[in-house]
């Protein structure tokens, strides 16, 4: 059963310490931290792109190729590849961190946004309400209905829990990762919480620590939303000044929020 949670007295936005702007490529769409917490992947619309950042210099060390059309990134648990999606394709590209070897894997589904946790990978189906659940070889191993237009996936540290912000209904949905049966492939997803937040999530977050998830709100969101797990309550928000956000992703060690810029071409670096 769904329970909700109000979000009235929504706190104004509270601003953060620029650490650094990061020149990438146009179009810089979804972020993802490095296993080991020494680079940043960002995915590039336009130009199908993946940008790494080295998180020590705060620079562009290597952009590899992908295909046009990139959302979703997401690296595999020991840093060995990064899969994008690419969702007009219906496909997740494979690239290989030592040869920058591509691959390409049709999934049946336009994938939106992606998200590694332990041996899986899921992949959100906007256009079909589900969430689709895969092996490390990519291979199509479960899928869960009724997730209402599910753009981006994160996942707490345990994996148990996965956040989906539902683009068109300005809620996140907290999914129980652990209750997605692989051998039931028309199950509706077991939603524990539904938060709502500012219209247009799209990209997300969670601390280390699993306390806190972070919401970006495109086109016109100007504030990032600071969810509390805890209470599933937004707490925060944080002023981006304007700029249309899309993807999100924190360092290993909490205390930086990489916040893609998506047409101003930057990632900006913020204090937490």
């Amino acid at each position: 059963m769904t329970a909700e949670t109000t979000d009235a007295g929504t706190p104004p936005p509270s601003t953060r310490p620029l650490l650094a702007t990061i020149t990438v490529p146009e179009t810089p769409h979804s972020i993802a931290m490095s296993q080991d917490g020494a680079r940043t992947y960002v995915s590039h619309f336009r130009s199908g792109s993946v940008s790494l950042i080295d998180t020590a210099t705060e620079t562009v060390t290597a952009v590899l190729h992908s295909e046009p059309g990139a959302y979703g990134v997401a690296p595999a648990a020991d840093d060995s590849v990064v899969h994008v999606a690419h969702p007009d394709s219906e496909f997740i590209q494979t690239i290989e961190m030592a040869s920058g070897k591509a691959t390409g894997t049709g999934i049946g589904a336009k994938a939106y946004g992606l998200a590694a946790v332990y041996d899986r990978l899921y992949a959100t189906a906007a256009l079909e309400d589900a969430l689709i659940v895969l092996d490390e070889q990519v291979k199509n191993i479960g899928r869960a209905e009724a997730v209402d237009f599910p753009v981006a996936v994160t996942a707490s540290p345990d994996g148990v829990l996965l956040y989906v912000s539902n683009y068109f209904s300005a809620t996140v949905s907290v999914i129980a990762a652990d209750k997605i049966a692989l051998d039931l492939p028309g199950q509706g997803a077991i939603v524990v919480q539904r938060i709502p937040v500012a219209e247009g999530p799209y990209g997300l977050a969670v601390s280390p620590d699993g306390s806190r998830l972070y919401v970006a709100h495109f086109p016109n969101g100007n504030a990032i939303s600071v969810v509390d797990t805890a209470s599933y309550t937004v707490t925060d928000r944080i002023d981006v000044g304007g700029s249309s956000v899309r993807g999100l992703a924190v360092s290993r060690d909490g205390t930086k929020l990489y916040v893609a810029n998506y047409f101003s071409s930057s990632v900006s670096v913020l204090a937490l």
